[in-house]
């Protein structure tokens, strides 16, 4: 779904990909912005995307999957060995792991999709000074 909207010398054009229809912003996509404003002789590119949909996608995602999923693995085998007293720090070990694993994954995409922003704006910056009014 797109927006484009004009008033005075700003222009800002929005994106959004994911489940079309749906009232709530969608888990899997990406919401990118782009705002361009002129005056005084200047022009000002910014892109901006939200990680909002990211982060809850990995975070609900790998938390709810690996983590509540995964803590039967850590418990079981300390229940049958009958050691039921290391439940409590074997279920912190693993929740700490899948979060530093989470944010492990969460900080690469971002830093990858933040380098395909930068290229988009340096793109931008291209034409706006090749362009025969800059």
């Amino acid at each position: 779904m797109e927006d484009v909207q004009v008033s005075g010398g700003t222009f800002t054009w929005s994106a959004q990909t994911g489940p079309i229809g749906t009232s709530r912003r969608s888990t899997s996509g990406r919401a990118v912005t782009l705002t361009v404003t002129s005056g005084d002789g200047v022009t000002r590119i910014r892109v901006e995307e939200d990680f909002t949909a990211l982060a809850e996608g990995l975070f609900g995602g790998l938390w709810g999957g690996a983590g509540g999923g995964g803590l039967a693995l850590v418990i079981m085998p300390m229940v049958l060995m009958k050691m039921a007293w290391l439940i409590p720090l074997g279920v912190v070990a693993w929740l700490g792991a899948v979060y530093a694993l989470t944010r492990r994954i969460y900080r690469s995409k971002a830093r990858q999709r933040e380098a395909e922003l930068r290229g988009v704006l340096r793109r931008l910056v291209e034409v706006v000074e090749g362009s025969p009014e800059a």
